[in-house]
């Protein structure tokens, strides 16, 4: 595993479009722009100057947020992204959280039991939306997971609060109740 770099960019941006639709992810240039931010971090995997995977990550004071993981289609189904992902929760040290689709189709399904045999727990009591990622999209139901455990309310709150304002720039459009906070 090693950083990535702005000369890594085209290479994992390539992937992204290939591991993720449209709605999941940023412009090019939206994305390009993150890598500016002090906290917002990419890390690669490379065999023979090829780039297999990659994962971004945003680091807060107790708690990393990971917001891609993506292999290359030619290398999955190795344990190349599992690997990268424990690599990167052992050098942070601290607790991780994701964001998934709902178990509605088979994909998501077999990507939650993915997460879950690293050591990940569906925050499923609590209802969650990914806020747009580009212009034109609507906010995404998903579903938070967390490592090592389980979040309750309390923190499930501030984790998603702080999401929201850093992650996409939203401060003042939420509504919450005890199951999460949520777009009016």
């Amino acid at each position: 595993m090693e950083k990535g770099t702005l000369q890594d960019f085209d290479a994992l941006y390539a992937i992204m479009e290939e591991a993720f639709p449209e709605v999941e992810r940023r412009s090019y240039e939206g994305q390009k722009a993150l890598l500016q931010l002090p906290h917002y971090h990419l890390y690669i995997q490379k065999k023979e100057g090829r780039i297999q995977a990659f994962v971004s990550i945003w680091e807060y004071a107790d708690f990393i947020f990971i917001e891609h993981l993506a292999v290359a289609s030619s290398y999955r189904n190795l344990g190349i992204g599992a690997k990268l992902l424990l690599e990167v929760i052992k050098r942070y040290c601290k607790d991780a959280v994701l964001e998934v689709e709902l178990p509605h189709t088979s994909i998501a399904k077999r990507r939650i039991s993915f997460y879950e045999r690293l050591g990940f727990f569906a925050n499923a009591a609590f209802r969650y939306k990914q806020p747009p990622l580009q212009p034109g999209f609507a906010p995404l139901p998903l579903c938070l997971m967390s490592y090592p455990r389980v979040l309750d309310i309390e923190r499930f709150h501030i984790v998603q609060k702080l999401l929201y304002a850093d992650v996409y720039g939203m401060t003042d459009v939420w509504k919450g109740d005890d199951h999460g906070i949520y777009f009016s």
